[in-house]
């Protein structure tokens, strides 16, 4: 496979658990600042 097929596999199984933890980040934060 090529590096740029192997970039998008890494991104796809990446970016859900990104955005998960940005979102938890994100509702902390809120709480926090409230």
């Amino acid at each position: 496979s090529s590096p740029r097929e192997r970039t998008r596999q890494m991104l796809t199984f990446v970016l859900p658990i990104f955005v998960q933890k940005g979102l938890a980040f994100l509702g902390e934060a809120s709480i926090a600042v409230t």
